[in-house]
């Protein structure tokens, strides 16, 4: 019998006192999943690109064992946030409650984070409600698309209805959201890369700390029924990260134009970010120009995706051209003198 065990890591973020720098410290926490041939909690070979056996055996650490290691790092410094890195901490969602309940009697004002999918919040309504009303909350979901064609690509056993819904129930508890989305698969189409983006931009999720979904390909695990079907459609060894051949050369396109700007701006632009952040991100003109630099990636992308779907490819050069990309140079030489000069 093959087993594979994954651990699932916990990430603590400390303020110090005094100091206005976070920290991030790494600790292993909450579960340890395990690949045999009993259980799975997504369901049979379930999402097609990730999972590599028939069924699951998920066997998860004691309540109070978590919460011994808890009280052992709070012992060290002083934290203001506890994140579950891992997929499977909403399987079992009584027991989520009951960890994330225990861990606010213990600290009351601490901020808990963690990550699940769409239909674990529309079918767990009621105890995400009750979450969200015994202190403030973080969750990030794996929507992956919200196409529904790719979706049942990815064998994900959701659709955009449910997707929507998940929103809607978070956005009611006051829950702070992020999204992460694969908007480049081998085989997706414009159509299904411009349904995703737009469920980002209606649903206010063009969010700074996720704005890698633009960039995001599809890695597919080697052995996953997905690879099986379409790894004619990927590239690489087994030793290395898998590219996407796509086969539509419209998103090739969009996709590598996209990659273009990566290159050139994202040093830029992430330094600026801090920059700004650190100094006076609340007086005036400095507000407005933080949140053009925190957005300015999607409104590249949808100039991209509009300049795909009506002619078929992306031109950086005319992207250069373009009054967007003055406007964001011009800004980005402002700062860089303002910097200089101080």
């Amino acid at each position: 019998m093959s087993h594979i065990v994954s651990f699932i890591v916990a990430f603590i973020v400390a303020n110090f006192a005094g100091n206005t720098s976070i920290v991030t410290l790494s600790i292993s926490l909450a579960f340890i999943a395990t690949i045999v041939e009993k259980f799975s909690p997504w369901g049979l070979d379930n999402c097609s690109y990730c999972v590599n056996c028939k069924s699951n055996y998920w066997l998860a650490r004691s309540v109070e064992n978590v919460l011994a290691e808890c009280k052992l790092e709070f012992g060290k410094l002083k934290y203001r946030c506890v994140s579950f890195i891992d997929d499977n901490f909403f399987v079992n969602p009584l027991r989520a409650k009951r960890i994330i309940e225990e861990l606010r009697k213990l600290y009351p004002n601490i901020e808990i984070s963690f990550q699940t999918r769409s239909d674990q919040i529309v079918n767990n309504k009621t105890t995400i409600i009750e979450l969200a009303n015994s202190g403030k909350l973080h969750i990030s979901l794996g929507i992956e698309s919200n196409s529904n064609e790719v979706l049942n690509r990815y064998n994900k056993q959701t659709d955009n209805k449910i997707n929507q819904k998940a929103i809607d129930i978070l956005r009611s508890c006051n829950i702070d959201i992020s999204v992460f989305i694969i908007m480049f698969e081998a085989l997706e189409s414009l159509r299904d890369i411009r349904i995703s983006f737009d469920f980002l931009k209606n649903n206010n999720l063009c969010n700074y700390d996720t704005r890698e979904n633009l960039y995001q390909t599809l890695i597919p695990f080697y052995g996953t029924t997905y690879y099986n079907k379409y790894h004619q459609f990927y590239e690489g060894s087994i030793h290395g990260k898998s590219v996407p051949k796509f086969v539509n050369s419209d998103v090739s396109s969009l996709y590598h134009a996209m990659c273009q700007f990566q290159n050139e701006y994202d040093v830029s632009l992430s330094s600026l970010v801090l920059s700004i952040s650190e100094k006076e991100p609340d007086s005036g003109e400095n507000r407005l120009d933080l949140f053009f630099f925190m957005h300015i990636e999607y409104a590249v992308f949808e100039y991209f995706l509009t300049m795909s779907e009506k002619f078929g490819v992306c031109s950086y050069d005319e992207f250069k051209k373009s009054k967007l990309c003055k406007l964001l140079d011009n800004k980005i030489k402002k700062y860089y003198r303002h910097i200089n000069y101080n």
